[in-house]
């Protein structure tokens, strides 16, 4: 900013910029200089990987994708022996309520009570599928489980 004073030959004449506008002493302006060129040859010195290093690492990502995949496929196979037996053991117990299937060769369909009891049971699930949560399995097949248990004790 530019201070104004006044001069007798003209009405103004413009003075240097006020003192708390300057910019900092040479001094302290190169010391700040100094410092930011030392950081920058401190990073530029720092050493690399070596060549030897940098092949090990290679070779021990491409070992360890490997067995990423192999975990992947145990992921894929214990989800398809979850699915399957759940899958089962609902069909099981659609096949009684259909009345196809025998329970130890007693009555075909549980009691009206039951069956109640049954329905709210899996009108309470909570499960949220998008999610792919461990717990919507969880819940899944305690419910399952549960209703196993009702048409085994009526």
């Amino acid at each position: 900013m530019m201070r104004r004073s006044k001069d007798l030959n003209t009405k103004e004449v413009l003075s240097k910029p006020a003192a708390h506008n300057q910019a900092a002493p040479p001094s302290e302006a190169a010391a700040a200089s100094a410092e930011k060129q030392e950081a920058k040859t401190a990073k530029a010195r720092r050493p690399g990987p070596s060549k030897a290093g940098s092949d090990k690492r290679r070779t021990m990502a491409e070992r360890l994708s490997r067995e990423l995949e192999g975990v992947r496929s145990l992921l894929r196979e214990a989800l398809e022996q979850y699915d399957m037996r759940l899958n089962s053991k609902l069909a099981s117990l659609q096949s009684v309520m259909r009345g196809e299937a025998n329970v130890d060769e007693g009555r075909l369909l549980p009691s009206a009570k039951r069956m109640t009891s049954m329905l709210e049971d899996i009108r309470k699930l909570k499960v949220k599928p998008k999610k792919g949560r461990a717990k919507s399995l969880l819940r899944l097949e305690e419910l399952v489980d549960s209703l196993q248990e009702i048409i085994i004790r009526d």
